[in-house]
């Protein structure tokens, strides 16, 4: 089963299964760990995951940090 990531507007995310707050570096470690997570909207509850994803490889790559090696 995934854990649930909680997105809310101002770009904040809740790790619902620790039940606490989180930075996109902590939910990077939490998948290259091998931790499956879905990422939802906070108000809408829609699935979200691929957007932070996105957004998680698009800035590790403009640092000159590889994801994905």
């Amino acid at each position: 089963m995934a854990r649930i990531i909680k997105k809310y507007a101002n770009r904040r995310l809740y790790d619902t299964g620790e039940s606490c707050y989180i930075t996109l570096d902590d939910l990077k470690k939490l998948i290259t760990s091998g931790v499956s997570v879905e990422v939802r909207d906070a108000k809408s509850g829609q699935d979200i995951s691929r957007e932070v994803l996105l957004q998680l490889v698009a800035e590790q790559e403009s640092m000159g940090q590889p994801i994905l090696n």
